[in-house]
Formats: C-alpha cells, sequence, structure tokens
C-alpha cells in the first residue's frame, strides 16, 4: 500500500481531511515507536513507503505507556481530541493492518500486549484465543484425571489378582 492510499483509507474511515489523517497516521506511529522495541519499529518501518517511514524517529529505549495513556499520547501530537482520538488510533491501525504483513502485526500487538487488543482490534481473536486456551486446559485436565483413573485401576488389577489367586487356592472365595 502505498502513502497516498494509507492517507486516503485514513481520511475515508475517520472523515479527516488529508493533511489530518497525515498528522494522525505520522503521530500514530511516532507514538508506537516510542512503545515497541527499536527492532520492532525498525521491521514494521521497512514495510511503509519511504515518504511516512522517514517522518519516523526510533528510539533506542522504549516507554512503558497504557492504551489510554497512548491515546493522550497522540492527541498531544496532533489537534484530534477527546473520543475522537480513539476511533482514529484504531483506524490507523486498521491501516497499518493492511498496509503491512500480518506476522508484523502479530509482533507488534505481541509486544503491546493484551490490553492494547481492543486498540488494535483484536478483541474477537483475543477472546477466540482465550476460549480455545481455556478449552484445551479443561481437555488436559480431563486427560490428566483419564490417565489417573486408569492407572489406578491398573494398580488395582495388579495387587488384586495375587491376592484373588491366593484366595481361591485357600478355598476362602470361589
Amino acid at each position: 500500500m502505498n502513502a497516498n492510499e494509507m492517507l486516503r483509507t485514513l481520511a475515508g474511515a475517520t472523515g479527516l481531511t488529508r493533511q489530518q489523517a497525515d498528522d494522525a497516521l505520522i503521530a500514530g506511529l511516532t507514538v508506537l515507536s516510542e512503545v515497541v522495541s527499536a527492532e520492532e519499529t525498525r521491521d514494521l518501518l521497512a514495510q511503509l513507503p519511504k515518504s511516512v517511514r522517514d517522518r519516523i524517529p526510533v528510539s533506542g529505549t522504549t516507554l512503558p505507556m497504557r492504551p489510554i495513556e497512548f491515546l493522550a499520547r497522540v492527541a498531544e501530537l496532533t489537534t484530534v481530541t477527546g473520543e475522537d482520538t480513539e476511533r482514529i488510533v484504531r483506524a490507523v491501525f486498521e491501516v497499518l493492518t493492511e498496509a503491512v504483513n500480518a506476522g508484523e502485526m502479530n509482533d507488534i500487538a505481541e509486544e503491546l500486549g493484551d490490553e492494547y487488543a481492543e486498540l488494535l482490534g483484536r478483541e474477537e481473536r483475543l477472546r477466540r484465543e482465550h476460549a480455545r486456551t481455556e478449552s484445551s486446559d479443561h481437555g488436559l485436565a480431563a486427560t490428566v484425571i483419564g490417565l489417573a483413573v486408569s492407572s489406578v485401576h491398573a494398580v488395582g488389577r495388579a495387587v488384586w489378582g495375587p491376592i484373588d489367586a491366593g484366595l481361591r487356592l485357600g478355598g476362602l472365595r470361589h
């Protein structure tokens, strides 16, 4: 996706002018570069048009930032305020998702953590992953319990067999 397509998509999704969309994209990427590692920032920027990547600083340090702080920082760098900031940042992430490969966005999402899932538009995916983990945990528990019961039965048969044979030989059991 070239820079014009990115800006057109962002402007169309948000109702921003092209200049405002450009400001929002650069602000979103700038704050993202402050939150994720320099290596991940470079990997992301390598997939973006030169006219975009050349305007994003890459820092050697990362700042811990909650999603609310991320939004506030983007608002500081743009003329966008209030509830519009969250809507616009979501749209920026949607454009990035279209512009770069899925593996890169997965890497970004992993670095940001689950608390960013909603902002990244990945809340449904996160719900599915948690449901799968829970069901596999339940499946694992059932498997462990099943193996334990089978083991107890096997041990019981191994112990009871000779006792039963001795009782039969002694005439104490039919």
